[in-house]
């Protein structure tokens, strides 16, 4: 791998689930992607019934992290996408229900 791509497959995590399972084990990481599922599941019920551009955008970044999954956690790399991660989840947590308006279209 190293090789082909230059990512130290010795040196650095390939995935999420090594590096959060040795903080949670592997059975806690398992517990840890609950609230990301039910999160998930109430943005995308919010972007169906109501459009809700706030749950777009947090729909968005969920997205993006489950992608990254398999090649490691890109969301919380770097302090901009650490920060733009962590405004988006409060902004969501906070303004999500305001936009939730029964469409007339």
């Amino acid at each position: 791998m190293e090789m082909i791509t230059g990512w130290k497959g010795l040196q650095y995590w390939n995935t999420i689930f090594p590096w959060m399972a040795s903080d949670f084990t592997f059975i806690g990481t398992l517990f840890i992607f609950i609230p990301i599922a039910y999160f998930y599941a109430i943005s995308w019920k919010e972007i169906i019934l109501y459009r809700n551009p706030v749950s777009i955008l947090f729909f968005t970044v969920l997205t993006l992290g489950l992608l990254f999954v398999p090649m490691n956690n890109q969301l919380l790399h770097g302090i901009n996408n650490f920060i733009m991660t962590i405004i988006t989840i409060f902004f969501w947590i906070k303004y999500h229900t305001k936009y939730n308006i029964v469409s007339t279209i």
